[in-house]
């Protein structure tokens, strides 16, 4: 496929892609400017990369794959404490994005698309998330030699990885896989989306709110990364700390509230039954 060809059907693809489950308009350049700037970016490289790659035998979960490599070796790099390859890592973490868009596209250019790539890709931008954040505490860690800033990116990886909200809908779901594949039963052959509201956890609609503003503060999309890497930039130009270790301090915080959160709606407001009586219907 030539390469006009080619970009028109990615501009295309992402257009119906992005606005119904992301709620990202790519076109909405009042309301997001740099969001829209961010994705065409990643869009025109991704575009050359596809083009080269569709007459290769290279397969888009070695890309997804890749992805996950690249924030590992971001992270690697800002842990170093050399300002060179910290400048690096901060360009990888800057750029590295278009291999999100690489991998869905090429699957879909060579009818490769797949269930192991549809898992992988939500993974790989997970392990990404986790580095950045390591990177960013030992960055942090070198540059001032502050100890408790090792303690804090302990406490903040452990913080996400022991999610339990995250691990009951996970529990929740592979049971009641190992149920039906013991049972067979052809009524539940339908995925379940699960859905729960407000009314149904009968939470008052304060706490969705302050969710809601927690999950997007200081989230784990482009224009919040892009924004660390720029104040880490000029921290290195004037070899201080300016923002970066409040900053840090802020994530840690959200990421205890949002984990409180996730712990009182199991504990107290019974969300694995409401969960349970979903999957029942």
């Amino acid at each position: 496929m030539n390469y006009f060809k080619l970009r028109k059907i990615n501009y295309k693809s992402h257009r119906e892609d992005l606005l119904p489950p992301l709620n990202v308009d790519m076109d909405d350049w009042l309301h997001s400017p740099y969001t829209c700037l961010k994705i065409r970016l990643n869009i025109e490289i991704a575009n050359i990369v596809v083009w080269v790659l569709q007459y290769t035998s290279i397969k888009p979960n070695f890309i997804t794959l890749l992805y996950a490599l690249s924030g590992i070796t971001g992270a690697f790099l800002l842990s170093s404490g050399i300002k060179s390859m910290i400048l690096l890592g901060v360009i990888i973490f800057f750029v590295y994005g278009f291999l999100d868009v690489v991998d869905g596209f090429l699957a879909r250019l060579k009818k490769r698309t797949s269930q192991l790539g549809h898992v992988m890709d939500p993974w790989a931008g997970l392990v990404c998330t986790y580095s950045f954040l390591i990177g960013l505490g030992m960055y942090l860690y070198n540059f001032t030699q502050d100890i408790n800033f090792i303690y804090l990116t302990i406490l903040v990886i452990t913080i996400n990885a022991l999610d339990f909200k995250n691990y009951t809908y996970h529990y929740l779901m592979y049971e009641f896989y190992k149920n039906y594949k013991s049972s067979k039963s052809k009524s539940k052959s339908k995925s379940k989306k699960i859905k729960i509201n407000e009314n149904l956890l009968k939470v008052p609609s304060i706490l969705f709110h302050l969710k809601n503003f927690f999950q997007g503060f200081l989230d784990n999309r482009a224009r919040t990364i892009d924004a660390i890497g720029l104040i880490i930039l000029i921290e290195l130009t004037y070899n201080k700390i300016i923002l970066s270790d409040l900053i840090y301090y802020l994530i840690i915080i959200k990421s205890a509230i949002v984990f409180a959160g996730g712990f009182y709606l199991i504990t107290f407001k019974g969300l694995i039954e409401k969960i349970n009586l979903v999957l029942k219907k």
